[in-house]
């Protein structure tokens, strides 16, 4: 006999994301291989000008992104954030965040194994040790940042469209500089960061939906747009 709708539900949306995850890891894996052999001498070339017009200001700017976008600010915050809402009560956005930065960063690091591909043959002004596809640092802060603009959207004030629209703006900013930063820095191709923040970004869609249910804030944020420009 089989059990109650909830538990099945319960049972199938742990399955439903590992095959999800599986899928987006196959997916970077041939990504990757596509980046390595048809994209390697527009990377190499775009890596090389970049490099050649680095000043002081712009490489302490891109270092502080660098930062933001690393475990060791993504981590705690997800952390801290993920328990706050746990003990509100909003257990699917606490899951959905914690899962979100956790698939990705196991994805982006999995890929790299498979992909090696190796870093840009430029001065490094970051220490680099990992393969370079995809980026971490993009995978993972567009899985965070996403995360948490999804969660918010989910919840925002109805009238608070301007809010919402500003929110989405910082968090799109946000991420493509973080993943320029990686470039500017010689650490990374651009093929690099921009696959990362496909996986990222992928793969918290997918769990945004199995989790909460539904993506639907960013729809209706963007319907809301589109009334207001129609």
């Amino acid at each position: 006999m089989a059990g109650p709708p909830s538990r099945r539900r319960a049972t199938a949306a742990p399955v439903a994301l590992l095959i999800g995850w599986i899928a987006l890891l196959l997916a970077g894996w041939v990504l990757g291989e596509l980046c390595v052999s048809a994209a390697r001498g527009a990377d190499v070339d775009a890596v090389k000008d970049v490099g050649a017009d680095r000043t002081g200001v712009l490489t302490a700017a891109a270092h502080v992104l660098s930062f933001i976008g690393s475990g060791y600010v993504i981590v705690p915050l997800a952390v801290v954030i993920t328990l706050a809402l746990y003990t509100r009560a909003n257990k699917p956005d606490a899951y959905a965040i914690a899962l979100s930065v956790a698939g990705a960063m196991a994805l982006s690091s999995l890929v790299k194994v498979i992909v090696d591909r190796a870093r840009p043959t430029v001065h490094h002004l970051e220490a680099a040790s990992s393969a370079s596809f995809p980026s971490g640092h993009a995978t993972q802060s567009t899985a965070f940042f996403l995360a948490l603009l999804l969660a918010y959207l989910a919840r925002r004030p109805p009238r608070a469209r301007a809010t919402a629209t500003m929110a989405v703006t910082a968090t799109v900013l946000l991420i493509v500089a973080i993943a320029l930063s990686r470039v500017y820095l010689g650490v990374h191709y651009p093929t690099d960061v921009a696959a990362g923040i496909l996986l990222g970004g992928a793969w918290t869609l997918v769990t945004r939906r199995l989790v909460c249910g539904s993506i639907a804030p960013a729809g209706r944020w963007l319907s809301l747009r589109r009334d207001r420009s129609a």
